[in-house]
């Protein structure tokens, strides 16, 4: 077990040593809606431990909330792979009087997010996976552009506060992808690595064509 079971964003010591100005990096995985849950006998209790840190994680970040209302915590940046995306609500089955949003769904996931981040790049960029693996340089850069220019937008909005540096920001390696994460269709390599970088395994076989066609043959002659 990690700390992540107790306490999943890290912050209770910070608290208890008096720190009143918290920046939350949240990099886990949340959870998403599923249409068709398993019912198998991993399936139930795998979903079940999904949706206690799923609650675990909302609790704290309302707790977080609290204290900054309340005056305890003089500022409060709270940073995720899903910020200012888009929530769709499930409506019950016959449901009269749908959610509004689902009513009105024609620009779903279109445009930018306030940190300038195409919100298609963003919703694959949450969808990569958290746990152990390696990474790209494309995949790391495009993760770190995120991070960096969300918080900096955050930083400026909920640090106003704060002394910032008024120097020119160092030009960092990783923003050589900004301009495609803005414009995601005009790299089909970047499309590419963010569409397969939620699986866990042969993501070298769905990039490359060549192997692609090995494989397919490969499985043709164990047939035959």
């Amino acid at each position: 077990m990690d700390g992540g079971v107790h306490d999943n964003q890290g912050i209770m010591s910070l608290l208890e040593q008096d720190c009143n100005a918290i920046i939350v990096s949240d990099a886990s995985g949340q959870m998403d809606s599923d249409d068709n849950p398993s019912k198998g006998v991993l399936g139930v209790p795998l979903r079940s431990n999904n949706i206690l840190m799923a609650r675990v994680r909302e609790a704290q970040y309302r707790e977080l909330e609290t204290w900054k209302q309340a005056g305890v915590l003089r500022n409060l940046m709270f940073l995720h792979l899903k910020k200012d995306l888009e929530v769709n609500p499930i409506d019950w089955i016959g449901c009269e009087d749908p959610s509004e949003f689902v009513k009105n769904r024609s620009n779903y996931g279109k445009g930018e997010t306030d940190y300038g981040i195409h919100k298609e790049v963003q919703k694959k960029l949450a969808a990569i996976r958290t746990d152990l693996d390696s990474f790209c340089d494309t995949e790391a850069y495009a993760l770190m552009t995120s991070g960096y220019r969300m918080a900096d937008y955050e930083l400026k909005k909920q640090f106003s506060n704060f002394p910032l540096s008024e120097d020119d920001p160092p030009k960092w390696e990783f923003l050589a992808v900004e301009q495609f994460m803005k414009y995601p269709f005009k790299s089909e390599r970047l499309w590419n690595l963010l569409n397969i970088g939620s699986q866990r395994a042969f993501k070298i076989w769905m990039l490359n064509l060549p192997l692609r066609i090995t494989a397919w043959c490969l499985g043709i002659l164990s047939l035959i």
